[in-house]
């Protein structure tokens, strides 16, 4: 009878989780809110080295400077690191345009 109501308990506990697509949005809007997001503007690729560098508060060449420095001192790395960030940072949430009539 104890076993049961262990199941009962860790099976609760399943059922509490968000879903993956939950958690995936979650991630974007912590991130967009901390400053990470792949700008429309200055991108070359898809925006993380501006992002990058707009977060750090540095030009987007000068992370690109990074991100090559980083290939010659640690080959790899951040060919690893560019398509988590592409899929982790978010695009920069597009501001409405208004006109004002007349």
């Amino acid at each position: 009878m104890r076993r049961g109501a262990v199941g009962a308990q860790a099976g609760d506990t399943a059922d509490r989780r968000p879903p993956p697509q939950e958690i995936a949005v979650n991630i974007h809007d912590s991130m967009y809110r901390q400053g990470w997001s792949r700008p429309q503007q200055g991108r070359v690729l898809a925006g993380v080295c501006a992002g990058v560098a707009r977060r750090l508060g540095i030009t987007p060449w000068g992370a690109r400077l990074l991100v090559f420095v980083l290939l010659v001192v640690l080959p790899g790395s951040p060919l690893i690191l560019y398509p988590v960030l592409w899929v982790l940072m978010p695009a920069d949430r597009a501001v409405p345009v208004t006109t004002s009539a007349g």
